[in-house]
């Protein structure tokens, strides 16, 4: 799917706050390469449509006793998503607070939770930022590569696509010119034909009126 696609090649415009805005256009202009007209809006709610399905399967698959959701773009969406999942939201032992999920970025924190085996302690939390943040780099850039890829082989399968139709317009234009070709042939043939028998029928006229005159004049002179 080409919007998915240029979605992976440009997702690192929203590692920057400045460009994040700016993906759905990238994409927008991007599609237009695929003769696909989609606003920058379109291909928003599309992507959040796309993104929400996704996560509506994930979250089906990991619990037991279900039975499993797909769907058409799940195994494309899992290459990109599927590296970077949200944190699993924790609560304290000592209260019912949920604590928000983490955003994903670049930057992700990779979150260990501990309990104490005490009652009414709270989880102690540990961040690791830089092992995992240069983890994620590897393979963040290792899907843009990928995306690149699959872009360039989709420019080159519609640019098949666009000569094998000139290709083929050209030998439809060829085919129709050498039938035109044949008929006028086959109509000068014809016509020349029908020239040579009229031709041939008016040479036997004139010896009939020739021969008529002979005899007209041969009664004549007996007169």
């Amino acid at each position: 799917m080409a919007l998915l696609s240029l979605y992976e090649a440009n997702k690192d415009m929203l590692d920057h706050p400045k460009k994040k805005i700016k993906i759905w256009t990238a994409i927008s202009d991007g599609l237009k390469n695929f003769a696909i007209e989609m606003s920058t809006d379109q291909v928003r709610w599309k992507i959040n449509s796309l993104h929400k399905k996704y996560k509506e399967c994930c979250d089906n698959n990991n619990k037991s006793g279900r039975g499993v959701i797909d769907f058409k773009w799940y195994n494309q969406m899992d290459e990109i998503f599927g590296k970077d999942k949200d944190a699993i939201a924790a609560h304290t032992v000592s209260s019912n607070i949920i604590l928000p999920e983490v955003n994903r970025t670049r930057h992700k924190e990779n979150i260990h939770v501990s309990t104490s085996p005490v009652a009414g302690t709270s989880q102690v939390l540990q961040i690791n930022k830089n092992k995992e943040c240069t983890s994620q780099t590897q393979r963040h850039g290792t899907g843009t590569n990928l995306a690149k890829k699959k872009l360039n082989i989709e420019k080159q399968w519609l640019q098949f696509l666009e000569n094998k139709e000139v290709r083929d317009a050209a030998r439809d234009k060829r085919h129709e010119q050498s039938q035109e070709r044949a008929t006028e042939d086959f109509a000068l043939k014809k016509h020349s034909e029908i020239m040579e028998i009229e031709k041939i029928k008016c040479n036997l006229l004139k010896k009939l009126l020739q021969q008529a005159n002979a005899k007209n004049n041969s009664e004549f002179d007996e007169w």
